[in-house]
């Protein structure tokens, strides 16, 4: 919460964008067919189920981070900064007049369910294409596979982990920010490191694919989705890197924490890997 308004207003706008970005999406690829909970027959809703969900993911995170962004962005702009001899630093919350403060709690609500959409999705594409590797004629179906009763134990832990320290340090707002950012940024660390089994395997993968006689048109599509794994990826890095170092500081010295320049540095730093790993 040391960061600048600029910070704030601009997780606003590029939130909004991605909102904007994956709704035009959704309707040129299937004009939200996916959404559609009314399809005939057991099947086709398991076919769609899983899909429907991680599609509901994204239309509630970005949002969920424009709301966080913008209502931060005006407190902010309307309370200023202080004097340069006092830091120079955004006016702290605990001298933001009551009505402001009262936001604090709901917003930082907001900012834990937008994180859990954020950790399930990274979750459910490391699951998926782990899943891939290891596909044989026995394995079983996606929905019956280990992998995926691995998606929803780890969707549990995730409202755990973001809501959880919301809860607990409800009177410490910067202890529960810090808290949080820091479980968020390691679980996207942790899940990065193990996506490079995913790159280690995959050309394999494919080439044992082509042996089997797969659809061509399949395997291209397969190598398309691997490059942009690389790019996903590496983009994460640029968002879960910074993220993980300002939450560890928050926590232990706050010398980050206490300079706006550095804070502001990681974490716009952060947003544009943010921004690259959802529009990749």
């Amino acid at each position: 919460m040391h960061y600048s308004p600029q910070v704030a207003l601009l997780q606003c706008i590029v939130s909004v964008f991605l909102t904007t970005f994956f709704l035009h999406h959704t309707w040129h690829y299937d004009r939200f067919a996916t959404l559609n909970f009314f399809q005939a027959g057991r099947a086709g809703r398991s076919r769609e189920a899983f899909k429907r969900v991680m599609v509901i993911l994204y239309i509630i995170g970005s949002p969920a981070f424009a709301v966080q962004g913008g209502v931060y962005a005006w407190i902010k702009y309307e309370h200023g900064f202080l004097p340069l001899a006092l830091s120079g630093m955004p006016v702290p919350y605990e001298f933001w007049p009551a009505r402001h403060q009262r936001l604090i709690l709901p917003l930082q609500y907001i900012n834990a369910a937008a994180w859990t959409t954020e950790l399930i999705v990274h979750l459910e594409e490391l699951m998926f294409f782990l899943h891939l590797i290891e596909l044989e004629p026995s394995s079983p179906p996606w929905f019956e596979s280990t992998y995926f009763k691995i998606v929803c134990i780890g969707a549990v832990f995730s409202l755990l982990g973001t809501f959880g320290p919301v809860a607990l340090y409800s009177n410490d707002p910067l202890k529960a920010e810090a808290v949080l950012y820091l479980i968020g940024s390691s679980f996207i660390l942790l899940s990065n490191f193990l996506f490079f089994k995913v790159f280690w395997a995959f050309p394999g993968f494919l080439a044992n694919l082509k042996l089997a006689g797969g659809n061509s048109e399949v395997v291209i599509r397969l190598k398309a989705f691997h490059e942009l794994n690389k790019i996903r990826v590496a983009a994460r890095f640029t968002f879960g890197v910074p993220l993980f170092i300002l939450s560890v500081d928050g926590l232990t010295s706050k010398k980050l924490n206490h300079s706006l320049a550095w804070t502001d540095i990681l974490l716009l730093t952060g947003l544009i890997g943010f921004c690259e790993s959802r529009f990749s």
